[in-house]
């Protein structure tokens, strides 16, 4: 019997993030995205501090993740609709979307009549060389455009604030080639950071509310 052969899904990177991924010393290993749960009641606030993240069924992932929030008698109650990662599950693949160009003479082409394995340029690269043509947007990256595949590694559920030192160094922070002097300059470092790129993605509205995120763990391998 052949193994399984592993479910693929598309996952889009800003440039940035796309060349955090690649990186041999110290890659991108996390991402983080929104989970959009939904409320089994009306009125729910999801800003709510007395809320936690948890599998629907313990131990057993397929369940999907609820939110919880505490009822009478020191009792947890689910108030939220199971929901499963879009994203995957462990095991299963990413490869990464991101903005890109084909040579100039497929110009007039969409991406899925664009001839396999023609020649590629990334933004995330630098300058774009004379024989590439317009620029394309990530979202429309075909399969065989991408140059990074990876493999989800783990799958949770928490706040987007509610993130260690050593998570924001698997996002992707450039300041771990950086000496500091002491680690609370680090951390204020490293959390500056953090903010900056999940507002310029996200927008400030959801890092105030404090989102809840799916943190997917991520292994670089072969294409």
């Amino acid at each position: 019997m052949s193994p399984a052969i592993p479910k693929e899904r598309g996952l889009l990177a800003i440039p940035s993030m796309a060349l955090a991924l690649r990186r041999e010393l110290t890659p991108k290993t996390q991402t983080r995205r929104l989970a959009k749960f939904v409320a089994l009641r009306e009125g729910l606030n999801f800003g709510f501090s007395g809320l936690s993240a948890d599998l629907a069924f313990t131990g057993v992932p397929s369940s999907g993740h609820v939110l919880y929030s505490r009822g009478g008698g020191s009792t947890w109650e689910q108030v939220t609709a199971p929901l499963h990662c879009p994203y995957g599950s462990v095991g299963d693949r990413l490869y990464v979307k991101e903005t890109y160009a084909l040579l100039s003479q497929y110009d007039h082409l969409s991406p899925s009549k664009a001839p396999r394995g023609s020649r590629v340029w990334y933004l995330a690269d630098g300058p774009k060389p004379p024989e590439f043509g317009r620029t394309r947007v990530s979202i429309h990256m075909p399969r065989w455009a991408s140059r990074t595949v990876l493999e989800i590694t783990e799958v949770r559920v928490e706040r987007v604030r509610n993130i260690s030192l050593a998570d924001i160094r698997a996002e992707g922070w450039p300041g771990v080639f950086v000496v500091f002097d002491d680690k609370d300059a680090q951390l204020r470092a490293a959390r500056v950071w953090w903010q900056e790129l999940w507002t310029r993605i996200n927008g400030a509205e959801s890092w105030e509310r404090n989102d809840w995120v799916w943190v997917i763990g991520l292994r670089w391998v072969t294409p």
